[in-house]
């Protein structure tokens, strides 16, 4: 590549999962830094192109995950998602080289599965099956357990990083869609670099757990500031107040915090949170397993060696651990200014801390929906709410995948005072009729404005100042939408451009 060429890098906006492996793989492939200074870094509605009259020559547009091309610097699928479940695919065939990277393979794998159908889990039947029942028996055995022993089935690739990302924005405009790309990206650089090593990581140094303390002490004090911190003065003073904390105070900096702000202690997730920096700074690592809990994790492993011989994804005992452990290996490097770690570093708490609470969140939205039945499928009306159609769906697709196929909500934006109606598809290859319902809804308001999301079609939104109303959506989504026949069971696709 030419040194002085600048690049322009096109994500959708609210870049997801897809987006940041496809731009990771991008930068590994041309060898860029994330923060090098030849990028740009700029954002576009799904499935739109980035253009710019006044370019320079040696500047290069490469679209990532969005523009419904593949090229040179073409890296979309969603033109043809039977050819690529995924964008991050994309890069793999422009680049093969990447292919003898088996850690590659199981990022862009991961990523197929998560796009296409948000299951993180490659889970096969018979695993389920025995891992429900050894679970059902540890019951008593984990009865008073802190932290209680479960089998898991091992899985491939950043499994971990994918709550990360899909909870770091729970709220509309919660987070700039450039800093949601750059936390996903240095998780996932971080993840890639630890899987690559030849050797076991090694413990945690005093001065990473200090760090550790200080950055979680920052980011309880940030709660009780109220507003997040977005212009350059305002993230100074935060580093500031990060290095003003003194880790040296027992049980812990981020104790001390806790304790002076009685509007943090009702919150279980922070009493997590609390816990687990204080038995890093007593114990030295995060993970405290006793030895005879440690001799049952062998007894079961050895149990399990006749099941699990010649599988790929093994079933497993784990201590199911609390606290924020899936981000301390994930934490920007020396690479970065401090101040960038420092930000990364509490976008990351903010995503952990969602990911804890927006179960409960969603699920009392349930609580209060109207639930409907009809023409085979189940609607769900939501009242309204300040979440997004991401997270909801994201939610409902791990959790309520076989109880709730449509969603119509209104979704508020509270900074900007806006709303929009939306009908969510929860899972593909499910249902028909979001065209007609789409046609319908636009001839009964021809002014409204109404997005179709191409060429997936997984979602209706309807701008505020419309004459629909929820209600109306919801019946006229009732009314149209069918369960698809099992012979018509295939992914939705345009055929591709080259």
């Amino acid at each position: 590549m030419n040194p002085e060429t600048r690049y322009i890098l096109v994500n959708h906006q609210s870049p997801d999962f897809d987006s940041i492996a496809t731009t990771y793989l991008w930068l590994l492939a041309n060898s860029f830094h994330i923060s090098d200074y030849r990028l740009e870094y700029v954002f576009v509605p799904p499935g739109k192109r980035f253009y710019e009259r006044d370019l320079n020559r040696n500047t290069r547009v490469v679209h990532l995950d969005t523009g419904g091309r593949f090229g040179t610097f073409e890296f979309d699928h969603h033109q043809n998602r039977r050819r690529w479940p995924s964008a991050a695919g994309t890069v793999v065939e422009r680049f093969p080289e990447l292919s003898h990277d088996p850690f590659v393979g199981d990022i862009v794998s991961l990523t197929d599965r998560v796009d296409s159908g948000s299951s993180v889990n490659t889970e096969d039947a018979d695993a389920r099956k025995l891992r429900s029942a050894f679970n059902e028996q540890l019951k008593e055995y984990n009865q008073g357990r802190e932290e209680p022993v479960i089998l898991i089935t091992e899985q491939k690739g950043p499994w971990e990083l994918i709550d990360l990302v899909a909870n770091l924005e729970v709220e509309t405009n919660e987070v700039r869609d450039e800093e949601k790309l750059a936390v996903g990206l240095i998780m996932l650089e971080a993840w890639h670099k630890n899987q690559r090593r030849t050797t076991e990581l090694p413990p945690f140094s005093e001065d990473q757990i200090d760090s550790f303390d200080k950055l979680t002490a920052t980011y309880l004090t940030l709660l009780t500031w109220g507003d997040w911190p977005n212009k350059p003065n305002e993230r100074e003073a935060v580093q500031k107040q990060c290095e003003r904390f003194d880790a040296s105070v027992l049980p812990s900096a981020t104790q001390v915090v806790f304790e002076r702000n009685e509007k943090l202690q009702d919150d279980p997730v922070l009493k997590e949170l609390v816990a687990f920096v204080n038995q890093m700074q007593a114990e030295g690592s995060p993970f405290g397993e006793t030895t005879e809990t440690g001799s049952f994790r062998q007894m079961l492993t050895d149990q399990l060696a006749d099941f699990n011989a010649g599988r790929d994804n093994k079933v497993v005992p784990v201590v199911l651990r609390k606290g924020p452990w899936e981000i301390l290996r994930l934490l920007p490097d020396d690479s970065y200014q401090e101040l960038v770690r420092t930000m990364i570093g509490l976008f990351m708490l903010k995503a952990w801390h969602h990911k804890k609470a927006i179960r409960g969140k969603v699920q009392k939205l349930l609580e209060t929906a109207q639930i409907t039945r009809a023409g085979g499928l189940t609607f769900a009306l939501l009242p309204e709410t300040t979440l997004t159609s991401k997270v909801i769906r994201y939610q409902l697709r791990r959790y309520y995948r076989d109880e709730i196929d449509v969603v119509v909500a209104t979704y508020r934006d509270m900074k900007n005072n806006t709303f929009n109606l939306g009908v969510t598809r929860v899972q593909d290859n499910r249902l028909n009729g979001m065209d007609d319902l789409y046609q319908r809804l636009s001839e009964m308001d021809p002014t409204a404005d109404i997005f179709l999301f191409q060429p997936t079609k997984f979602v209706i939104y309807i701008k505020g100042g419309t004459t629909l109303t929820p209600q109306i959506v919801a019946e006229q989504a009732q009314a149209i939408l069918r369960p698809i026949a099992i012979d018509e069971c295939k992914p939705e696709y345009v055929e591709g451009i080259a």
